[in-house]
């Protein structure tokens, strides 16, 4: 049986309210993707790609042979070099298009400017340029920029602007076939072309009802949009069209011009036809770059003759066969990206597992390339890129919303978990100062030895079926939220076999009690695991908090829970009013008080603080220098007290001074025996600043060094920053008296404390030593390597000798070696032990 399948099905509202609704991360992720979507389309940022993924269909069309209605006669550089001239003169075109009508060309488009004569032959020209069938070109100009004229006596409905439309990237992908200029609406030398051809076939163009376009024959022209397509915030004066190109370098059949003013063309190849004549020479340089240009080995220029060609062509099929590229309407594309971004949501919803994400992932984008390039196939330009990234932003928002529901939800009990308990308790005192608070504790006492007798899977479903009964009672009291707005009771899962209700009400303090008693109630019940019933005993932890209380309620309910624990009762409250902590210091305090009163005699002798030694190392050699003295307190009933359990108590009670006294007696006697076989080593022992201040510290001092017999110099004293500034002058009297017995002295945790640098030089003092924080951190933090290079330069200037703590990795001996300190301690070298292993260490002779 799976194990969430054992939880049974919770009323919607229930489940909505206690399990988190997954879905709720999950559609404030998409709606901060999906806002990004917008912001990255409006913008048009990824409008590049887009043409650069239409340039690629475009390649991919099949070939398409010259379009059968339209040639071109282009001047080369043959032909310029056998002329000798260019520009041409006028005769020269004269006799061109002379020549073609008289094969039985249709229209002759004269793609090249002739505002002013080119003698000889202007006269013949103009006769010719009077021919219905001739369409001349000239330069779009407006009232403010007058630019090429036309041939002068050609009607305005026989010329045409060849002025092309260039994107940001320089390439031609769009066709103008109106324009305005000045205050009158100019053709364009294709859509002039094409009109006059096709009116002689009796075709005239129509306005098309219901848009801004025209009917040409069979098809329907309308001009391109702002959004149409890949385009975003596009220039779209007058009327544009998208240009279809055709898939050949060619879009016409070409002959010379040298071949045409020679009649060596076949009047056949001419006849019925739309002849363009224009330059096809590089170095005249009308020539543009195009799609083809962009998917090419080399980035080839098209003539721009060519490119006209290309316009005329299309539009002559427009009208023909209706073969125009097409747009979707803004709904429609957005009906896309939303598609899309729903695939995305569905797949990532269901793939669960990495390898299959990404194969639904890498299936999904092909889908949709597909699909777009069928879609284009049928003549329709969508965008892609908007619709790959809204493809993402719906997986996205899935595993965004996944992880963030997983981040804040036990992925077993489906509770909410301890980070979730922690943000709701800031929540609490951030927006609900004035309302009491009550934070419930219960653990499974037994949850491991059940654990270990029926195995991991057993103890699963303990947990979840006890995560099913504490959901059952926290409905008996109230509504159960796992969100900041929703409920006035959190059932949580706080930590391994530790579970957590928070009540924000007016009588939680109240009801808190009456919860943690039928919690235990419900505990005692059995459970029943693999066909068998068992027994877990549950303690339960309450911590109580009022509107000015500040503390930690967390903390306070583990406290709780640790004493239900330790003095073997069930149920344990702690008010906010009188915190655990300082119960539990209290007992410390009283405690430390009992160990020193048996100490008798002029000097300390307490020998339930046993000594560890934790070695100093040179970096220069490898070897152990010395030794630095650790207190521990080896309690009858607690077993081993870390210091950081009771030196702040006693220091705060002044018991530190007889335990410190006590610890520097230890230390040198067993350093002077030590010293016998290893005469070189040194030992370190820390002063604390009650110690410093205690008007006896200098006479124990030289009573311990004369008990033990170890020479001053073997003695090494340190003090921290902090006590050193805090007690300035009596620190300089004692330490400058210790030196002057011989005793070395160093500075502790430096960089930690506040001291001035102009201190430093005041102090007589021998050794800083770097607090372990800028050590630890030192390969990850390039703040805290500075202050550590900062630290040893200055000691060197300074002459002082330099030991760095907190060694715990090669790499931290590496650094600490190439900035040369001088002296190492860390968990690298050893953690501190006892003098028996100590001594065993010694007999080692370890180098490192």
């Amino acid at each position: 049986m799976n194990i969430l399948e054992s939880l049974r099905p919770l009323p919607l509202r229930r489940y909505w309210c206690r399990r988190g609704a997954p879905h709720v991360p999950a559609m404030l992720v998409a709606a901060t993707l999906f806002a990004l979507l917008l912001t990255v389309r409006q913008l048009g940022w990824l409008e590049p790609l887009e043409l650069r993924t239409f340039d690629v269909l475009l390649g991919s069309q099949t070939m398409a042979p010259p379009h059968p209605q339209v040639l071109v006669v282009g001047i080369g550089e043959a032909d310029i070099q056998a002329l000798r001239q260019w520009p041409l003169d006028d005769a020269l075109l004269a006799r061109a298009v002379a020549n073609l009508r008289a094969h039985g060309a249709a229209m002759v488009g004269l793609d090249i400017y002739r505002d002013f004569p080119h003698e000889p032959g202007h006269a013949e020209l103009r006769a010719a340029l009077q021919d219905p069938g001739v369409i001349a070109v000239t330069k779009l100009s407006t009232e403010a920029n007058p630019t090429i004229a036309a041939p002068p006596g050609v009607p305005p409905t026989r010329i045409g602007f060849s002025d092309l439309i260039l994107d940001a990237d320089g390439v031609v992908r769009r066709g103008l076939l109106y324009a305005k200029g000045g205050q009158q609406v100019q053709t364009a030398f294709a859509m002039q072309l094409a009109l006059n051809y096709l009116r002689q076939q009796g075709l005239t163009p129509r306005d098309h009802a219901g848009t801004s376009g025209f009917e040409l024959g069979k098809g329907v022209i309308e001009p391109l949009d702002a959004h149409a397509g890949g385009y975003r915030n596009l220039d779209n004066a007058g009327f544009q069209i998208l240009l279809n190109y055709r898939r050949q370098p060619q879009p016409a059949e070409q002959v010379s011009f040298m071949d045409v003013l020679e009649n060596r063309v076949d009047a056949e190849q001419i006849r019925g036809r739309i002849v363009l004549i224009g330059s096809t020479a590089e170095s005249i340089k009308d020539v543009y770059f195009t799609p083809f240009s962009q998917t090419a080995r080399e980035q080839v220029q098209m003539p721009g003759v060519m490119i006209h060609a290309h316009i005329l062509g299309q539009l002559l099929d427009t009208a023909g066969t209706a073969n125009q590229l097409r747009f979707w309407p803004q709904w429609a594309e957005w009906l896309w990206l939303v598609l899309w971004g729903t695939v995305g949501a569905l797949a990532a919803w269901r793939a669960r597992r990495l390898l299959l994400l990404q194969a639904v992932a890498l299936g999904g984008l092909g889908a949709l390339l597909v699909c777009h390039w069928l879609v284009f196939r049928l003549g329709v330009w969508i965008p892609l890129w908007d619709a790959v990234l809204a493809f993402f932003c719906g997986g996205l928002s899935i595993l965004g919303g996944r992880l963030a529901y997983q981040s804040l939800h036990d992925p077993l009990t489906r509770l909410p978990n301890r980070a979730n308990l922690t943000q709701r308790l800031r929540y609490l005192q951030r927006r609900r100062p004035r309302q009491d608070v009550a934070l419930i504790l219960v653990e499974l006492e037994r949850y491991r030895l059940i654990n270990a007798v029926f195995g991991p899977q057993s103890g699963d479903l303990l947990l979840v079926e006890m995560a099913r009964r504490l959901c059952r009672v926290a409905d008996e009291y109230g509504q159960v939220s796992s969100h900041h707005w929703c409920g006035d009771l959190l059932a949580a899962r706080a930590d391994g076999a530790q579970f957590a209700l928070l009540m924000s009400r007016a009588d939680a303090r109240e009801t808190a009690q009456a919860i943690g008693k039928t919690l235990l109630q419900r505990c005692s019940e059995p459970f029943e695991i693999a066909g068998e019933e068992v027994f877990p005993t549950a303690i339960v932890g309450i911590a109580l908090g009022n509107p000015s209380y500040q503390g930690n309620l967390l903390r306070d309910a583990h406290a709780a829970l640790s004493r239900a624990s330790a003095l073997g009762n069930t149920l344990e409250i702690v008010d906010g009013e009188i915190k655990a902590e300082e119960i539990e210091a209290f007992q410390v305090e009283r405690e430390l008080h009992g160990v020193v009163r048996k100490s008798q005699g002029d000097l300390p002798h307490l020998p339930e603080f046993a000594v560890y030694y934790q070695p100093i190392v040179s970096l220069q050699t490898g070897r152990i220098s010395g030794f630095e003295a650790l207190v521990r307190w080896q309690h009858p009933q607690r077993g081993l007290v870390p210091p950081f359990k009771f030196i702040p108590v006693a220091e705060h009670s002044g018991m530190i001074v007889p335990i410190g006294n006590w610890v520097l007696l230890d230390a040198c006697r067993q350093m002077q025996a030590w010293r016998t076989e290893f005469p070189d080593l040194l030992i370190s022992v820390n002063l604390a600043a009650p110690q410093l201040i205690h008007p006896e510290t200098l006479g124990y001092l030289e009573r311990i060094l004369q008990v033990t017999g170890l020479p001053p110099s073997a003695l090494k004293l340190e003090i921290t920053e902090s006590a050193t500034i805090q007690h300035l002058d009596i620190a300089l009297k004692v330490l400058g008296t210790s030196r002057s017995l011989g005793v070395n002295v160093a500075i502790d945790d430096f960089g930690t404390g506040y001291s001035s640098l102009a201190y430093l030089t005041k102090f007589p003092v021998d050794i800083l030593k770097i607090d372990m924080a800028f050590v630890r951190n030192m390969d990850a933090s390039l703040n805290d390597f500075s202050i550590l290079r900062a630290i040893v330069d200055l000691a060197k200037k300074l002459g002082l000798k330099i030991i760095a703590e907190g060694i715990e990795t090669p790499r931290h001996l590496e650094i600490l070696r190439e900035l040369q300190c001088d002296y190492g301690q860390g968990y690298l070298f050893a953690k501190p032990q006892t003098a028996a292993d100590t001594e065993a260490l010694l007999r080692s002779e370890p180098v490192w």
